[in-house]
C-alpha cells in the first residue's frame, strides 16, 4: 500500500471547509444562506430560485461530509470531549485571562461559530492524525 505524503493545503483544506460551512450556513453579521435565503420566509417574501436551491444543496452536501469524517474519526465520545476541552478554553479566556469580554449576544455567537469551526476541523482531520501517530489505518465499513 502507498502511502500518502503530507500536503499542506490538505490541512488548510480540512480547516477551512468548516469556518465556511459554519459562518456560510449563519452568522450574526446577517451575511449567510439563512439570511439569503431563509429568513424572507418569515418575512412573507420568500423567493425560491436555482442558485439559492443550488448552494442549499451544495451546503448540506458540506454539512454531511464533515459532521459523517466527524463522527467516523472521532465518535460521540470523541465529539463531547473536544467540545468540553473548546468550552473549558472559552471560559478561560473569558474568566481568568480577560482575553475576551464579550459583552453582547452578537459576540458569544462568534464564539460559538469559532469554536464549533474547529471541532469540525479536527473531526475531519482525526483520522490523519492518528494513522501518523500510531500507524493504525481507519477503514470505513458499510453497515447493513
Amino acid at each position: 500500500m502507498e502511502r500518502k505524503r503530507f500536503i499542506p493545503l490538505g490541512l488548510i483544506g480540512r480547516i477551512v471547509l468548516p469556518f465556511v460551512l459554519v459562518y456560510g450556513t449563519w452568522n450574526p453579521s446577517g451575511l449567510s444562506f439563512y439570511h439569503w435565503a431563509i429568513a424572507p420566509f418569515f418575512s412573507g417574501t420568500p423567493a425560491i430560485g436555482p442558485v439559492k436551491v443550488l448552494v442549499a444543496l451544495l451546503l448540506l452536501g458540506g454539512w454531511v461530509v464533515v459532521i459523517q469524517a466527524t463522527r467516523r474519526s472521532l465518535g460521540l465520545g470523541g465529539t463531547i470531549l473536544i467540545a468540553g476541552i473548546f468550552g473549558a478554553l472559552v471560559w478561560l479566556l473569558i474568566a481568568k485571562g480577560g482575553v475576551f469580554q464579550p459583552h453582547s449576544a452578537t459576540a458569544f455567537s462568534h464564539l460559538g461559530l469559532v469554536a464549533l469551526s474547529p471541532l469540525l476541523a479536527i473531526g475531519m482531520s482525526w483520522a490523519i492524525v492518528r494513522r501518523k501517530l500510531t500507524g493504525e489505518v481507519e477503514v470505513a465499513t458499510e453497515r447493513g
